[in-house]
């Protein structure tokens, strides 16, 4: 059985055989490598399913030539060998000359002047397993301000990227093959914030909850104890408008019951529309 690895230098791409494939080329040591900017980033993706693991696959924006132009990068998905797990960029407008195929493990584009999607898809032969992608030194690896929202295309499920680590999703009887895509956007919506959250005395012996959010999201608030113990839920999955909040609790636990006099916490986690989430706590005292 042979093993192909990728070796990129300068811009040519070199075929090579060799029997690890953990390593399908030199990491760049981290003092060498360019600064992350518009202009150029890369960012990895690694898929492991059953011990498997391909982690040879890189999206992101290639630095501009000589004369500031823009350029591409694309380096074709290697032969699958069984048992496989294996990512693959889908640029049909790039056909493999050579194989026949549109997959690729990179994919680096010139700089966009807008939002941008990266297809791409998840293969593997291994039956009924848990199929997990990870994006490793994410934060490091991508532009501040840009927004990455993880789409799965045949589940609709969506992962802000910036704020989670990994997906994971089962494969088929026969193993299978998962859509997915990237959406990349440069100018991003403000980050998902639970501002001001407080409590205070209100009529009738109620504790009222005060916050904002910045942007229009799903919220659950839930009272617990010091030691994190549920008390009651507030609510659940509410959609809430980006303005000033209000919420009350009448001192009651789940039951209906009277707490005991204390000090609580209220917790606020929100939603947005990509995924991405946010989380706020306020101590609350009964007396």
């Amino acid at each position: 059985m042979r093993t192909y690895h990728y070796f990129l230098a300068c811009s040519f791409l070199l075929w090579a055989i060799g029997s690890d494939p953990c390593h399908c080329f030199s990491e760049t040591p981290e003092d060498k490598k360019p600064p992350v900017s518009e202009k150029q980033w890369q960012a990895q993706l690694v898929a492991t399913c059953g011990g498997i693991r391909d982690a040879c696959n890189y999206f992101g924006v290639a630095a501009p030539d000589g004369r500031g132009k823009g350029q591409e990068v694309l380096i074709e998905s290697p032969p699958l060998l069984p048992p496989f797990v294996d990512i693959s960029f889908i640029r049909p407008e790039r056909e493999s000359r050579s194989m026949g195929a549109s997959g690729f493990a990179f994919d680096l584009r010139p700089s966009p002047a807008g939002k941008s999607i990266w297809n791409f898809e998840v293969q593997t032969d291994i039956a009924n397993a848990e199929v997990t992608l990870a994006w490793p030194d994410f934060l490091a690896s991508v532009p501040a301000r840009y927004s990455f929202t993880l789409i799965d295309l045949d589940s609709g499920q969506r992962r802000f990227m910036r704020t989670t680590a990994a997906y994971t999703f089962r494969s088929g009887p026969q193993g299978g093959t998962r859509r997915l895509a990237i959406e990349v956007d440069p100018q991003a919506k403000s980050p998902l914030l639970i501002i001001g959250l407080a409590s205070s005395p209100g009529r009738g012996g109620q504790s009222v909850l005060r916050y904002s959010l910045s942007r229009e999201a799903t919220s659950t608030a839930r009272i617990l104890s010091l030691t994190g113990k549920p008390v009651r839920l507030l609510e659940k999955n509410r959609a809430r408008s980006a303005a000033s909040q209000t919420l009350l609790w009448d001192l009651r636990d789940g039951a209906g019951r009277r707490v005991p006099s204390g000090s609580y916490l209220c917790q606020i986690s929100a939603v947005a529309d990509t995924g991405e989430t946010t989380l706020a706590v306020t101590s609350i005292t009964v007396k």
